[in-house]
Formats: C-alpha cells, sequence, structure tokens
C-alpha cells in the first residue's frame, strides 16, 4: 500500500503527516494480550466503568513517515469495530 502527499485522521485526535508516496506502508490488526489488557487496567486505562471491554479492543500497527521524513513503525488500540476501517 502506498499513500501520496495526504495526512490520516484516527480517532479525531491523531493525525500523522504522510508525505512520501514511495513509502510502503504495512499494516497489521491483532487482539490485545492478556498482559496488554493487564497493564492497561493496573494504569487505570480500563476500568470496571469502562463502556468498552478490553476484548472489544484492537491493535493497529503499522509503517508511516514521520514529519521528518523518516518512515517509521506505530501502533494504536482502537474499538474492533472501527479497525478495519483504520487499516
Amino acid at each position: 500500500m502506498y499513500f501520496s502527499t495526504e495526512t490520516l485522521i484516527l480517532t479525531g485526535m491523531i493525525f500523522l503527516s504522510c508525505t512520501n508516496a514511495n513509502a510502503s506502508v504495512s499494516i497489521s490488526i491483532s487482539i490485545l494480550s492478556a498482559k496488554e489488557c493487564a497493564n492497561m487496567q493496573t494504569r487505570g486505562t480500563i476500568t470496571s466503568s469502562n463502556p468498552v471491554s478490553c476484548d472489544r479492543l484492537r491493535r493497529v500497527n503499522f509503517r508511516h513517515v514521520n514529519f521528518n521524513g523518516v518512515i517509521k513503525t506505530g501502533d494504536i488500540v482502537v474499538l474492533d469495530s472501527v479497525a478495519e476501517q483504520v487499516e
């Protein structure tokens, strides 16, 4: 997959700029591990009062070009129902 000059808006708050048309973007979607869920609970990111449980979250891992033109790998955790659209 290749991105031309454009800006991607993820979750309405995170902005990634892809400005290198030759940068190949590799994407994968995965379920959070029990350890990752436990870590989010320990940190208070997920609590018993959250409307979304950890089993509904997905990690989207992707390569992108950062604002300095360097290819990086990053990830974002999103609701399972939007993971494929983020992809």
